[in-house]
């Protein structure tokens, strides 16, 4: 990469923006409707960034940050998601058993997948780090251009011995 920038984040939104937010039905990191001078900002950093040193494509990594190139799809860009959100909230309500924490999973999961849905509206291809979850997207949209990188970890060599475990120990 020749520049990384690292993006400050939102400000705290008013309680008439929140309400605005939910009635959109917007994904909890959306930030259109909450803090719409800081949503346009760094839209404009983004577009003006790009302008300035004329890159050959934008690496974006995370649903989060695709929202600030939807009104920009003249930029070639890239989008990682390490997971399908959408897949990850449908996976988490089947487990759920306290009703309010589901129906709260039910709506951000309806938010979540509109967002995923129309990625490739924006993005010239959607990376995954598995299979699943491309096939996920697919699913989704069967237009989006899709491909996975896995995680790069080699299980042969990282897999667990035989030795004893010691359970007081994180790494």
């Amino acid at each position: 990469f020749k520049t990384i920038k690292i993006l400050p984040g939102p400000p705290e939104s008013t309680w008439w923006r929140r309400q605005l937010h939910r009635l959109a039905l917007q994904a909890h990191f959306v930030t259109r409707t909450r803090t719409p001078a800081y949503h346009a900002a760094i839209s404009s950093q983004v577009f003006n960034e790009f302008q300035r040193e004329s890159y050959d494509v934008v690496y974006v990594d995370g649903l989060h940050m695709a929202q600030y190139f939807v009104d920009l799809p003249i930029l070639p860009a890239i989008i990682d998601l390490h997971d399908s959100i959408t897949l990850l909230y449908k996976r988490s309500m089947r487990v759920e058993e306290n009703w309010r924490r589901k129906m709260a999973l039910w709506a951000e999961t309806f938010s979540v997948r509109r967002c995923e849905k129309n990625l490739s509206k924006c993005f010239k291809a959607i990376v995954t780090n598995s299979k699943v979850d491309e096939s996920f997207i697919k699913a989704l949209d069967p237009t989006a251009r899709t491909f996975t990188i896995g995680n790069g970890v080699d299980s042969g060599f990282f897999s667990p011995g035989c030795a004893r475990v010691d359970n007081r120990k994180l790494v």
